[in-house]
C-alpha cells in the first residue's frame, strides 16, 4: 500500500540520516495507529543516535506524540515556541489558539488592576464576570480595551441543579449534541455567550435543556 511504501522511505530516510532529519508532513496518508507506532520508532531511534528530528505537520496529535519542542507558524512567522503541552495549554495569541486546536474564544474587559492575585473579566456577550488563571500583568491587556479569553472546550463541565451566580458558574441552554466516538460536542448558549463543551459521553442531556 501507498502508507507501507511511505512508512519505509521515512524509515530508510531515518537509518541514512547523520546528524538531522527532516520530516515534511510524512504520515499524511497514513492511518492513526501506524502513524503513531512509527512516531514512537523514529522518536527511541532519534534519541538513541543523537539525531534532532524536524517534523512539519499540521496534525496535533502527531506533535503530542513525536516532538519535544514545537513552534506554531502562521502566516510565514513563528508565534509562539515552547513544549507542546505549553503552546496548547498558554496560547500567547488569538491566532495560536484558532491553530491549536478546539477553543471557545470570546471578547472581554478586565475589571481588576493588573495587582490583582486572579484576574477578573466581563465578557461582551452575555456580560458574566469570569475569573482566569494568573498571568503575566503585560499579557492583560488594558482596562478599557477588549481582549480575548480562551477556554478549552474539555475545561467547561456541565451540572444541573446548581444554585447561581458563583464564579465561573454559568446558566447556558444546550443547543446541539454531536457525537464523536469517544468524546462528545456539546454547544451551550450561556445568555448569549455561545461556548462549547467537549465531554466524554453525554448521559440525559437533550438540546433545550437548561444547565
Amino acid at each position: 500500500s501507498r502508507g507501507e511504501r511511505e512508512s519505509q522511505n521515512v524509515l530508510s530516510a531515518l537509518k541514512n540520516a547523520k546528524k538531522v532529519l527532516l520530516l515534511d508532513d510524512p504520515f499524511c496518508v497514513l492511518e492513526k495507529s501506524m502513524a503513531a507506532k512509527l512516531i514512537t520508532e523514529i522518536r527511541d531511534a532519534a534519541r538513541t543516535r543523537g539525531i534532532a528530528v524536524v517534523l512539519a505537520s499540521s496534525d496535533l496529535e502527531q506533535i503530542f506524540l513525536g516532538c519535544d519542542r514545537a513552534a506554531v507558524i502562521a502566516n510565514g512567522e513563528i508565534k509562539q515556541t515552547g513544549t507542546p503541552q505549553e503552546i496548547y495549554e498558554t496560547p500567547e495569541s488569538r491566532i495560536v489558539a484558532q491553530i491549536t486546536g478546539r477553543n471557545n474564544l470570546f471578547a472581554a474587559r478586565r475589571l481588576t488592576s493588573s495587582k490583582a492575585e486572579i484576574p477578573e473579566f466581563h465578557t461582551i456577550d452575555g456580560g458574566h464576570r469570569l475569573f482566569a488563571q494568573r498571568i503575566e500583568r503585560g499579557a492583560l491587556g488594558a482596562l478599557n480595551q477588549n481582549v480575548t479569553l480562551a477556554i478549552r472546550p474539555e475545561y467547561i463541565s456541565i451540572s444541573f441543579g446548581a444554585s447561581f451566580p458563583e464564579d465561573n458558574l454559568l446558566k447556558a441552554r444546550i443547543r446541539n449534541i454531536q457525537f464523536l466516538g469517544g468524546t462528545t460536542l456539546v454547544d451551550l448558549d450561556a445568555e448569549g455567550l455561545p461556548l462549547t463543551a467537549l465531554v466524554p459521553r453525554v448521559v440525559g442531556l437533550n438540546p433545550g435543556d437548561e444547565c
